[in-house]
């Protein structure tokens, strides 16, 4: 589960850095 919370965060700061 903490792994997947983890990849979570990650996806969502990428997709963060693309739209700005």
């Amino acid at each position: 589960m903490v792994t997947v919370v983890k990849a979570n965060i990650a996806s969502i700061r990428r997709f963060i850095r693309n739209s700005f």
